[in-house]
């Protein structure tokens, strides 16, 4: 379990954007760094457990240290770039309420999209796993 989860912390320190297939620059956030890291991180958890992972965008946020507003805004970003998929469930138990069932993708796994690296020109998401797998 540990692999991906290393390998993608060590991109991420990296990572300021990611240009998407049109052309579009989405920045790259310490806020939505430390959303991925914990959506992650709780993702290979169930994974490694056989089950699904499901969370509220409320308890994402406190986990980090950031309102509900700020996750949710974080965690569209996070999908639009490709890293998080979200589906809405809802809880028919205990009342009525909300919950998201999420699949999350680690940094290194967004090629072939390019990506902002700090104090170095735009280069590509697989020539930096090729950097990060050789240090």
């Amino acid at each position: 379990m540990d692999e991906p989860y290393t390998q993608s912390i060590k991109a991420e320190r990296k990572i300021r954007a990611v240009f998407l297939s049109d052309g579009e620059k989405v920045a790259i956030s310490n806020t939505d760094k430390m959303i991925a890291e914990e959506m992650l991180d709780a993702y290979l958890y169930f994974k490694s457990e056989q089950r699904d992972y499901y969370a509220n965008q409320e308890d994402i946020g406190d986990a980090v240290g950031v309102l509900r507003t700020a996750a949710a805004n974080s965690i569209k970003k996070l999908e639009k770039i490709g890293l998080v998929e979200s589906k809405l469930i809802e809880i028919k138990k205990g009342g009525a309420r909300t919950s998201y069932q999420y699949k999350v993708k680690s940094w290194p796994e967004l090629i072939p999209q390019v990506v902002t690296v700090k104090h170095k020109e735009p280069v590509r998401l697989s020539d930096l796993k090729a950097e990060l797998s050789s240090s």
